[in-house]
């Protein structure tokens, strides 16, 4: 039976500034007395935390729970990415590059830099892994590393309130099929099952790749969004993950360290790799990222993975012969079944995680009812921060788009339609 729903706002997609947009939203209308229906569509109603900089989470009024330093691992030591730890390493490092940005940030890490060049490998070890752009001045490498340098644990739909309906679309019968704009400026998507969901405001919250899937179906969808995906990214990231037994790996591992092969300037691409651990009750998980171009070769990034698994057996002595899988079998050769290799090519494009040439500047696209929070808005932070100062913009904007009823203590409509009544942080956008 065909059945259909209206939202406020429909989020598509699982970014997370396009989540914490809605439970912005939810906050927006509750203060001005209103109830917002926000629908997320979703493949993953309950995505794992996202691991963020707890600086930058504080200027969105982000929460992050359980923080840690990630630690920077050469062939002779271990250190975390603390300035304590650094400063006693490199003494002319600045203190101040650890606080908020100010007029003299800049010169002081071309001061750094100076004194201690070995530095700015550090700094691309941590851009490796939170930047969405291929690299930056080496000054901004080293004031992002350091004014990032606690990290957190995030979870956007743990924030939503009872107003905020998941839409999970994983299932084949639950597809996207059709999306319509009508003349009354009402946004219509259609599902496999006939279900359709109608918005005034349709945001698409998803990376490139998911964006190319989605487009299948809806021809029309990227020119609606003014943007030819393929030339705006030509590098990523490709995560190949270890489980092994509980003892194959430290117990004094992080959350995250990234491994140099050498503490001089290396090439960051074949040189650096970004681990993530993560402890179960009968394993411990081992993500290893690895780069390789868009332009994704299987054969060559099993030999990247295969590399990389060399390094973390020098750190994990153990790990070889307490294994219990992999993500992906390392000895794939071309005699591999067809079938097979194009399995393991999508889960690789999946699960990668996109560098952008060129970055977006702001959510418009050619219809006024329709946004795209694009991971390639602002890159030149770290992630999630660029889409997230582009969603905060977007929040203002709507909140001065919609007519607020008057309050009970009798404020003027303009008082009521100004959004820095929400009790929120919320800049008004240029």
């Amino acid at each position: 039976m065909a059945i259909t729903e209206e939202f406020d706002y429909l989020v598509l997609g699982d970014e997370p500034a396009g989540l914490w947009l809605l439970s912005e939203l939810d906050r927006l209308y509750e203060s001005h007395g209103s109830v917002c229906r926000g629908g997320w569509i979703t493949k993953d109603p309950k995505p794992a935390p996202r691991m963020v900089s707890v600086s930058h989470a504080k200027d969105y009024g982000i929460k992050c729970d359980a923080p840690f330093h990630l630690d920077l691992v050469t062939g002779e030591e271990s250190f975390p990415l603390k300035a304590d730890a650094l400063i006693s390493r490199y003494p002319r490092l600045a203190p101040q590059l650890f606080e908020k940005p100010s007029g003299h940030t800049n010169s002081l890490a071309a001061e750094s830099l100076k004194h201690h060049p070995q530095l700015l490998n550090f700094a691309k070890g941590y851009w490796k892994f939170f930047g969405r752009a291929p690299s930056l001045a080496p000054e901004r490498l080293l004031q992002t590393a350091c004014e990032g340098s606690e990290l957190g644990w995030w979870n956007p739909p743990a924030e939503f309130s009872e107003n905020t309906v998941p839409i999970d679309v994983s299932q084949p019968e639950k597809h996207i099929t059709h999306l319509f704009f009508s003349k009354r400026g009402m946004v219509s998507l259609q599902l496999a099952d006939e279900t359709t969901l109608l918005t005034r405001c349709l945001i698409i919250n998803t990376s490139l790749h998911d964006l190319e899937a989605l487009a299948k179906p809806i021809a029309h969808l990227h020119t609606n969004l003014d943007l030819e995906p393929a030339s705006l990214f030509e590098t990523a990231l490709y995560p190949f993950q270890i489980d092994a037994k509980p003892l194959s790996v430290s117990q004094g591992t992080p959350p995250l360290f990234v491994f140099f092969e050498q503490s001089q300037a290396v090439d960051t691409h074949a040189h650096i790799w970004p681990v993530e651990c993560q402890r179960l009750p009968d394993r411990a998980q081992l993500r290893l990222w690895a780069s390789w171009s868009r332009a994704l070769c299987l054969d060559t990034v099993l030999g990247r993975f295969r590399d990389g698994l060399r390094h973390l057996s020098q750190l994990f002595p153990f790990l070889d012969e307490q294994t219990l899988r992999y993500s992906l079998p390392l000895d794939a050769s071309s005699c591999a079944l067809d079938e097979e290799r194009a399995k393991w090519f999508e889960t690789l494009s999946e699960l990668a995680v996109e560098k952008y040439s060129l970055t977006r500047i702001h959510t418009h696209t050619r219809r006024p009812n329709l946004h795209y929070l694009a991971p390639s808005l602002h890159c030149e932070l770290p992630y999630p921060f660029g889409p997230l100062s582009a969603a905060r913009s977007l929040l203002s904007a709507l909140a001065s788009q919609k007519k607020w009823p008057k309050s009970r203590g009798g404020s003027t409509s303009d008082e009521v339609e100004n959004p820095a009544h929400t009790g929120r942080d919320v800049p008004l956008a240029p």
